[in-house]
């Protein structure tokens, strides 16, 4: 007989797939609705020799394929953990409704690993980075964020990985997981408290780690053993 909270689970995740499946038809309808008119100004632009033209449509063309494909991505049977499922179909709407573009990746199979990606300490680390992910993206140029999950070859560590855009300010590692250390100007005492958190997972965690980078996206990579 199933618990309540596994009933509340798998609600959550229809109603999750429920607005996956709504968005992936709007994409659908407008793309269908827009298909005469790129036909046409397609064939104008071909008309008038104009390469310039034909490569901005088709980039907006791409665009429109791209958020179909991503959200095709987003099912519970790729993602076959409801918990994990349901962090990233609501940081997907979160980052849509910034402009951003959320790329996800993942070569492992959950239920393998399920003791893994459901312990509480790293659920609340994936979901501080992630959300610090999106906010970093917001104030880019190229709004986008990468989510990889994979395991080593012996299947003994798991990988996740959250790359991002970010608008360039000068970050101080040393810094970056201190009490009250934050890059953002805005209300800067209500923030710098969620990676000091994450620190302390680690400190006293056996099976996880993180590694940060920057370079032309900002990478935090977890190691969960």
């Amino acid at each position: 007989m199933e618990t309540i909270k596994s009933l509340k689970l798998k609600i959550e995740q229809l109603e999750s797939q429920n607005r996956i499946l709504l968005n992936m038809y709007e994409n659908v309808r407008e793309f269908k609705h827009d298909y005469g008119n790129f036909i046409q100004i397609l064939d104008g632009y071909s008309k008038m020799n104009s390469m310039e033209g034909v490569k901005k449509l088709c980039n907006k063309a791409k665009l429109s394929y791209r958020d179909v494909n991503n959200m095709g991505m987003l099912t519970p049977e790729r993602i076959n953990n409801p918990i994990i499922y349901n962090i990233i179909v609501s940081k997907f709407f979160t980052a849509k409704g910034y402009g951003i573009n959320i790329n996800l990746e993942s070569t492992i199979d959950f239920e393998t690993v399920r003791a893994k990606v459901c312990d509480e300490e790293f659920l609340y680390v994936f979901t501080e980075l992630l959300d610090n992910a999106i906010e970093a993206a917001k104030f880019s140029d190229k709004k986008e964020v990468n989510i990889t999950f994979s395991e080593d070859s012996n299947q003994k560590y798991t990988y996740i990985i959250i790359e991002n855009t970010y608008k360039e300010t000068k970050i101080d590692f040393d810094k970056l997981y201190k009490k009250g250390y934050t890059t953002r100007s805005e209300n800067s005492k209500e923030h710098g408290f969620g990676l000091w958190n994450v620190k302390k997972i680690l400190k006293r965690s056996e099976s996880l780690e993180l590694f940060t980078s920057k370079g032309d996206m900002f990478i935090q990579e977890i190691k969960i053993k």
